[in-house]
């Protein structure tokens, strides 16, 4: 009886996300559904972007399809739609005011208009965002081939990232990282991610340690990134030792990942680190030995206590069997996993769970499933948030449709015109 029970969770969510979607009556969008072109999901986006009450969020939206625009060529459109943003500026508070100046910043520079947007970056007066801003800049800067201005702009932004104190520094830090790694600067990415390491070591924020070395994993830098989560405290540790594993099956590097999966001490991140070697050694041809696994990380999952980590190694091992092919036993551990979230008394942890768990049945193409499980989120930020994740699968995948379809269920307007002006460059004509 249990285990039927457990199978009718999805079944049930999918059904209830057919009931509850909205209905669009409006017939150019249905055919933009249909056969989604770069014009109408622009117009959609647009249409939505003026909806908004707010003049600096709608401000903020438009300035966003601007910088959409850019990417698309499209240069007379994203003038027009950069002015109003631009006028909104004269009326707004100064910390909403930094808010839209970063997000011009950014249609700028993807215009090309990089003086411009150095010169709006630097009246951002919150550091962090500033920060952001000019790390965005200096990316594009160096995939139009400008070099020497790309320096000069990163420089800017780790000399301000450097004037601030605890937490924001690391962050701030990280993100030009980041950005720096985006722009195929490996060097300077390992140079800046040193930087971080210290200033968290030197604050001995060892729950900073975790984000410094799920960073350098993303970036390659394994042997870096197990030393760094090796110095950090007790589940930090682990975590950070799971974002090496993660980083090292993706890669290829199967022997290194298996050893140090069996490594990590706390029970949800090793069963999940064994999940993401399972399935790389099934994609790697690896067949039986990934099916061991399997069966190994799904019975310490179901053993582990009630709790958010039983929820997140659970939804682990359940997306880790999809995607090597077990999609009967990816189902009933699925169910398992949104009992488990759905268990938990801290709303904050319930509603993060199942945001989790949404993204991973999107990923194993369990899209109504997924969109349903996200509608049952009360809060609506997180909902958004679900809800934009699985738009981004299903955009990854090139499922366009789907990808415009889960973007009507959102609450969130802004949220919702980011990802249409997301998805619209990458469309035809």
């Amino acid at each position: 009886m249990r285990r039927t029970t457990l199978c009718l969770t999805l079944a049930l969510l999918a059904t209830s996300c057919l009931a509850s979607a909205p209905v669009y009556a409006d017939a150019a969008w249905e055919a933009c559904l249909a056969t989604p072109k770069r014009g109408c999901v622009f117009d959609e986006a647009l249409y939505v972007a003026q909806t908004l009450k707010d003049e600096v969020i709608r401000a903020m939206a438009l300035a966003d399809v601007a910088a959409a625009q850019s990417k698309a060529g499209l240069a007379k459109e994203a003038a027009a739609n950069i002015a109003p943003a631009m006028q909104a500026l004269q009326s707004v508070d100064d910390k909403r005011r930094d808010w839209l100046l970063a997000r011009i910043v950014r249609a700028q520079t993807s215009a090309g208009e990089f003086q411009e947007g150095l010169a709006t970056a630097q009246s951002v007066k919150d550091t962090q965002q500033r920060v952001v801003a000019l790390g965005g800049i200096a990316a594009a800067q160096q995939g139009a081939g400008l070099t020497q201005e790309a320096a000069a702009t990163f420089e800017q932004a780790i000399g301000a990232a450097q004037s601030l104190a605890e937490d924001p520094l690391v962050f701030a830090l990280l993100y030009v990282a980041e950005a720096q790694m985006n722009a195929k600067l490996k060097m300077p990415a390992a140079v800046t991610l040193d930087l971080a390491v210290q200033a968290a070591q030197t604050r001995k924020q060892h729950g900073m340690l975790l984000f410094v070395a799920q960073a350098q994993a993303k970036a390659g830098e394994f042997a870096e990134a197990t030393e760094v989560a090796r110095s950090d405290e007790d589940t930090f540790s682990s975590l950070g030792l799971l974002a090496v594993v993660v980083a090292e099956a993706q890669g290829g590097k199967l022997a290194e990942a298996t050893e140090l999966a069996q490594l990590i001490p706390y029970p949800p991140a090793h069963i999940s680190a064994l999940a993401a070697v399972a399935v790389a050694q099934v994609k790697a041809g690896f067949a039986m030995e990934g099916a061991g696994l399997l069966v190994e990380a799904r019975r310490l999952a179901q053993s582990l206590p009630s709790g958010a980590g039983s929820a997140r190694a659970l939804a682990d091992v359940a997306g880790a069997l999809a995607a090597a092919g077990y999609g009967k036993e990816s189902t009933t551990l699925f169910g398992q996993a949104i009992q488990a979230a759905q268990s938990l008394a801290d709303v904050f942890q319930r509603d993060e769970e199942l945001k989790n768990i949404a993204a991973l049945l999107a990923k194993s193409s369990k899209a109504a499933e997924a969109i349903g499980l996200a509608q049952s989120i009360k809060d609506q930020f997180p909902r958004s948030v679900a809800l934009d994740a699985i738009a981004d699968v299903q955009e990854q995948a090139g499922k366009w449709s789907e990808a415009l379809r889960t973007t009507q269920a959102m609450d969130d307007a802004l949220r919702r015109v980011d990802r249409l002006a997301e998805i619209a460059p990458k469309l035809p004509n």
